[in-house]
Formats: structure tokens, sequence, C-alpha cells
């Protein structure tokens, strides 16, 4: 059995551990890319790829952990909501800093206005085994 370094008492797949890492770096590799060139439509036409490939990905995380019967851990978690805030155009993902903690949400960073901070704490509450979210997010001028 292998453990995840930051719960060490939580026993996880070798196969949830490759897909937690490829969705973690899709979602970097996602945001540098519309970090360096938002405009250009070559990036919206990878951003919809890479897009389309998190939420394959992501489906089929949730697919594997039923099938083992696993539970859902802060790390998948962390991943889930990362990968909603991703898929939502409203919202500015890049800014939002997500990290979990025996299933409570942390949201940090900021964000342009009050209907995008509602928005992803509406969105960080729904993904499955969220205990609760904690909104640390600000408004940037």
């Amino acid at each position: 059995m292998k453990y995840h370094k930051s719960h060490p008492k939580t026993v996880l797949k070798t196969s949830q551990l490759i897909i937690i890492k490829l969705v973690k770096s899709l979602t970097i590799l996602y945001l540098s890319f519309v970090a360096l060139s938002s405009s250009s439509s070559l990036a919206g036409t990878f951003g919809q790829s890479v897009k389309r490939n998190t939420e394959n990905v992501t489906e089929k995380a949730v697919i594997l952990g039923h099938k083992t019967g696993s539970k859902v851990t802060d790390a998948s978690i962390t991943s889930s909501v990362k990968t909603s805030l991703i898929t939502d155009p409203n919202i500015e993902a890049y800014r939002i800093n997500v990290d979990t903690k025996k299933r409570v949400v942390y949201l940090k960073g900021e964000v342009p206005n009050r209907s995008s901070m509602i928005r992803a704490v509406n969105k960080a509450k729904r993904v499955k085994g969220v205990r609760a979210v904690i909104n640390m997010l600000s408004i940037y001028p």
C-alpha cells in the first residue's frame, strides 16, 4: 500500500494518486497557458481542450473512487474544487488558492467582484465530500 504524504493515515491506491497528480498537472498547465496568452484565440482553443481533458480525468477519478469504495480525501476534494473553478469562465481561478484540511475547504486569493466570490464559494460547497467552505477571498480593486 502507498500512503499519501500529507495524510499518513489515509491509504490511497497508486491509480488514485496518479489521477490526482494528473488533474493537478492539467490544472497548472491550463493556468500557465492562460496567464501567458489570454488574448490569443489559440489560447481559447487550447484551454477548451485542456478543460475537456480535465473534466474527463475528473469523471474517471470519481468513477474509480466509487469502484474501489475509497473515501473522499482532502487531495481529491482540492482537485475537484480547483477543476470546478477552472471550468467556470466567470471565475478567475488562477487567482484563487484552494486548500483542504479534514474536508474543510479554504479559499484564499482575490476575485474581481462579489458575484465571483459567491460563485466560487458555491462551487466549492457543491463538491462531494466537502463539510464546509471557509471564504478568505478578497475583492481586488
